[in-house]
Formats: structure tokens, C-alpha cells, sequence
């Protein structure tokens, strides 16, 4: 059904999240509330967040108020600590950029991750 209400898509975020947190409990995973500590010990070096980070947290980045939004809700904490892990990945480069891809995979499959750091020159 098509709808003009502005607020669906916030409506949606808010599902996906509750989503979320049903899932969590299911799986037993512990909650806990993400902080603006965890906000700030995520930020690049260029004082900014990845895309990737955003969607860990459900957030749209492009609406004013998405940090206060984020702060003081509750997420898994594997997905805090994604967060706060993912800082400054964003910012490699050109040939490096792609083996650390590369390597992230590699991890992902249980490859020789040490193969591919000595290949890419990392």
C-alpha cells in the first residue's frame, strides 16, 4: 500500500530494531545500551563514521538527531563492539584498501589470512 506519511520510514527503522532486539533475546545475546563513549571511541581519525557503521546502529545519517537517537538504545553487543572496531577502516586506500578486503574475507572463510598480507605487501 502506498503511503505520503513521512513517518513510515521512521516506523520501519523503529520494527527493524525492535526486530532486533526480540532476536537478541531469543539468541540470549546481552543487550547493552550504546553510550556517547561508544560513539566517540568509533569516530575516524577524520572525526567522522563509516557508512558500515551507521548500519550497524539503524541509523540515517542524513536526518538531523541520528546520534541522539542512537545514544541510549539498546543494541546486541557483538554490534557495539563492530562499531567501535570498525573505527578508521574506512579511511585505507587504493592498493591496500583491497587487501584488506581481501583479508577480511579471507577471515570470514578461515583462509590463510598471513598468505594474502605477505601478497598485498601489508
Amino acid at each position: 500500500m502506498f503511503t505520503n506519511d513521512p513517518k513510515v520510514p521512521r516506523l520501519r527503522l523503529e520494527v527493524k530494531v525492535l526486530l532486533d532486539a526480540i532476536d537478541a533475546l531469543e539468541n540470549k545475546t546481552p543487550m547493552v545500551t550504546f553510550t556517547k563513549e561508544h560513539l566517540e571511541a568509533g569516530k575516524s581519525s577524520n572525526g567522522a563514521w563509516s557508512a558500515k557503521q551507521l548500519r550497524l546502529l539503524k541509523v540515517n545519517h542524513k536526518k538531523h538527531g541520528w546520534k541522539r537517537r542512537a545514544i541510549g538504545r539498546k543494541y546486541p553487543a557483538d554490534v557495539v563492539e563492530r562499531f567501535v572496531a570498525l573505527k578508521d577502516k574506512h579511511l585505507i586506500s587504493g592498493k591496500s584498501a583491497m587487501a584488506w578486503k581481501l583479508a577480511e574475507r579471507a577471515e570470514r572463510n578461515s583462509l590463510d589470512v598471513e598468505f594474502i598480507y605477505v601478497t598485498a605487501g601489508l
